[in-house]
């Protein structure tokens, strides 16, 4: 049977994708709105400028290749199915198998390993393409799909045949009439054009989700989206604007090879009308932040980016770099556009570039006075803007919501002002509208859109001043501008070769996020490609201790080949690696700061090599820091215990060589400024993406794949995490089991003394505690020689296992329908 999954799930695609248009066009039609203003707004794109569209091109070649089916599909020793397939390997499996496979859904499963594609997760007929592999062309990886299922084995022209029903004429019942009676239908049937079932649901009870809704989950704009979404308003209103709230220019590869210049041609030819900067504009320095926007054709506005100056009595003067705001006139009436940054910029981006070559800072963002400064520099802007007629305002502010980069949230601006009408907020790459009030208790409307351009912000200014904010989801608009998709294929095009070299291979995922849970661990926990990658700054430079911060460990690289592209998204900043001499102290202090909001999440988390650590969570960071968030000193109890440099105890008076990139070594970068004046032994030997990719090619075996080491996504036992009581008091393991599990024997394993044993019961051969099973059903364990124990496995002895577990002490989880957690005596 041909399996014609895709052209199912692009038929769907394009149905929803002509009714979204549809409705466009309806409201269209009618007369446009003169009064009201819209502003559509994107916050933290970070490069992300594919789109999941309707694949119009793709489906007229699907039904193409249908219309010549048996040319297209039989010949599978045809020069086409090499070009296309045998190319391409996967562990054991090559194109040319992988066509001649029958089940289509394990097809599928090799096609998700080696077809992949930018940003977030995409699913397409039973495929998960995890959303950290990156693929430039989305339409390339849809037409491949199309190339493989066309080319599966088929029947004859009849065609909707199972592989069942030809097998012999008696056996026409399909798979679903061996398991239940009652269900009559055959395969035939099921497939038939009557049958608009999807095919999850064909193989799923369960799953109910139909393929469009599959494919269109994790559905981007893209930045051909994001212009033909501004056309349709533009249809329907005559006053749209389309603004950027910031951090563009950096995040993946098409903008860090370019330094982003690719970006700025893009975001020209979208075109926006105006932007502000966020902090990972300045990720190329302040030069090259005033070329990218002398190249916009779109302008930038940031009130609180000053430079600092001396006036002729020596007291502070400073000016902004940039217009503080930007007001446009919309039939008659004004709106201000006031832009604001993170003082976070320094250091969330850089923090040398914001200094003379003297270590002084010639650069700021109004952040002192617990946030007084910045307070007044935006009630400021709002006043004069007013002043120049503006009736209505609007922030664009890169400031965020999180607690960390508290006193200058969006919330706080808009609490200690008043003026500002609505607050377009960007930063912590959070989804939501809502409304705060400000310093005279009235309300101001403020939203954010996320990341990555899941969705487009639409901030509606009707006639009589009154304002809504929304958000469009990207799967509810699936068209795309012509001419912005052909600058973005041209740039892609311009990138592919490069970008999609294979440079080594892996049997397991290399990961920033916990397999169980999917949360992003990188920047509170050891990794398996944290320890990767600061294993490669140590063989590179020969360094006693290497660190790499988590911050600038961006995406996972999943089993499979390991492309250029794969590498440049871990590593996207283009930071160089250096060496430097320090102490002891200098390391102790580095650490204590790494770990200064563990178990919560820090981008200065210290991913490291040649070192072994304990946080204990239990002792509150006594970390100082500056007004800019540089490190000052540790006032109090450190956090940071058992520091081991091989196998020896850490001096804090000995010297010490450690390796890392320039943004942390000699830039202050994550506030690191205790490295500052370090002698320099290496300096800016190799940008930080080629590091990696050295070291992996470097360690790969005869056949190209990593060795078994990083295999374990926690990392190889460098990081202890403590978040209980101290080592030595009594704790007891209790586990209850469903119901449906009855084990006669029930062990308790786990991971100890920083990963570096197992834990074995006494005088056992075997690993693992025998647990004791009580009146109440519960099984029970001493584990009061383990307090460390970070990981844990319950068994019966013969690999039946239930899930992984990482707990802490005290804590309860669920896992499926047991219950295990740790009880002090």
């Amino acid at each position: 049977m041909k399996k014609k999954i895709l052209a199912v799930v692009l038929a769907a695609m394009m149905a929803i994708s002509t009714c979204a248009v549809s409705a466009v066009a309806e409201e269209t039609s009618a007369e446009k709105d003169s009064d009201s203003i819209v502003v559509l707004f994107t916050n933290d794109v970070h490069c992300n400028i594919d789109h999941v569209e309707k694949y119009a091109e793709t489906v007229d070649d699907t039904e193409s290749e249908t219309e010549t089916e048996t040319d297209t599909s039989t010949n599978t020793d045809s020069s086409d199915t090499e070009s296309d397939t045998d190319k391409l390997v996967y562990g054991d499996v090559t194109g040319d198998e992988l066509v001649k496979m029958e089940d289509v859904v394990e097809v599928q499963k090799h096609i998700a390993k080696l077809i992949t594609l930018e940003g977030k997760a995409l699913k397409a007929a039973n495929v998960v393409l995890d959303e950290d592999v990156n693929m430039l062309d989305v339409t390339t990886m849809q037409k491949f799909i199309a190339k493989l299922i066309d080319k599966l084995p088929v029947e004859a022209e009849e065609d909707t045949a199972t592989e069942a029903d030809t097998a012999t004429e008696e056996d026409t019942a399909s798979e679903t009439e061996k398991t239940s009676e009652e269900d009559t239908a055959s395969e035939a049937e099921k497939t038939s054009e009557e049958d608009t079932a999807s095919e999850a649901e064909k193989t799923s009870e369960e799953d109910t989700a139909t393929e469009e809704e599959k494919v269109l989950e994790s559905a981007q704009f893209g930045y051909a989206g994001v212009a033909a979404y501004k056309k349709a308003m533009q249809e329907k209103y005559d006053n749209v604007m389309l603004v950027d709230i910031g951090d563009h220019v950096q995040g993946g590869a098409v903008g860090a090879l370019s330094k982003g210049e690719n970006i700025i041609k893009i975001m020209n030819a979208v075109p926006y009308d105006l932007a502000t900067l966020g902090n990972h504009e300045f990720d190329y320095a302040i030069p090259r932040l005033r070329e990218l926007t002398d190249m916009a054709t779109y302008k930038y506005v940031s009130s609180n980016f000053v430079a600092l100056e001396k006036d002729s009595d020596g007291n502070d003067a400073s000016h902004s770099v940039y217009d503080a705001y930007e007001i446009k006139e919309f039939g008659g009436k004004k709106v201000a556009f006031v832009g604001v940054t993170t003082p976070e910029s320094f250091t969330k981006s850089t923090p040398s570039y914001f200094k003379n070559e003297e270590g002084e800072y010639i650069y700021g963002f109004c952040q002192g006075n617990d946030g007084a400064d910045l307070y007044a520099n935006v009630q400021a802007s709002v006043d004069a803007a007013r002043a120049e007629g503006a009736e209505i305002v609007v922030v664009m502010g890169h400031l965020g919501d999180d607690e960390e980069s508290k006193p200058w949230t969006s919330a706080e601006v808009i609490a200690n002002t008043k003026g500002i009408d609505a607050f377009l907020d960007g930063h912590s790459h959070h989804l939501y509208t809502t409304d705060v009030e400000n310093k005279d208790g009235e309300e101001v409307t403020l939203a954010q859109t996320g990341t990555a351009l899941a969705n487009l912000g639409k901030l509606i200014i009707d006639g009589d001043g009154n304002i809504t904010a929304e958000m469009v989801d990207a799967k509810d608009f699936l068209d795309v501008d012509e001419d912005t998709k052909k600058v973005v294929d041209e740039i892609n095009e311009s990138l592919a070769e490069k970008l999609n070299s294979v440079i080594a291979k892996s049997r397991y995922d290399l990961v920033i996020n916990d397999p169980e849970s999917g949360n992003r661990i990188v920047r509170s926990a050891e990794t398996n490609l944290g320890d990767l990658c600061a294993d490669a700054y140590k063989d590179l430079t020969g360094a006693d201790i290497a660190f790499v911060n988590g911050g600038g460990v961006r995406k996972d690289i999943m089993a499979g080949d390991i492309t250029f592209q794969n590498v440049i998204d871990v590593h996207p900043f283009g930071n160089m690696a250096c060496m430097v001499e320090v102490t002891g102290q200098q390391i102790a202090d580095a650490l204590e700061l790494g770990a200064i909001a563990c178990p919560g999440e820090s981008g200065g988390f210290l991913q490291v090599s040649g070192l072994t650590y304990t946080i204990d969570t239990t002792i509150e960071s006594t970390v100082k820091l500056s007004e800019e968030k540089e490190f000052i000193e540790v006032e109090g109890a450190r956090r940071v215990k058992d520091i081991k440099v091989g196998e020896e105890d850490l001096d804090l008076t000995k010297t010490y060589t450690l390796a890392s990139h320039n943004y942390m070594l000699k830039n202050g970068g994550d506030g690191y400024t205790m490295f500052k004046g370090s002698k320099i032994l290496l300096d800016e030997i190799k940008i930080d993406n080629e590091v990696l990719m050295d070291y992996i090619q470097k360690i790969v075996d005869e056949e190209h794949y990593l060795p078994d080491t990083y295999k374990n996504p926690y990392g190889l036992g460098r990081i202890t995490i403590i978040n209980g009581s101290e080592e030595g008091d009594d704790y007891i393991a209790k586990v209850k089991l469903s119901e449906d599990i009855n084990w006669e024997k029930v062990y308790i394993y786990g991971w100890v003394d920083q990963g570096a044993e197992v834990m074995k019961d006494a005088g056992k051969e075997f690993p693992g505690i025998e647990m004791t099973k009580g009146e109440d059903g519960v099984y029970t364990a001493d584990l009061s020689d383990f307090s460390t124990i970070n990981r844990v496995i319950i068994s019966d002895g013969n690999n039946k296992k239930t899930e992984d577990l990482v707990f802490n002490f005290g804590s309860v989880l669920e896992v499926d329908n047991n219950d295990l957690y740790i009880e002090h005596v």
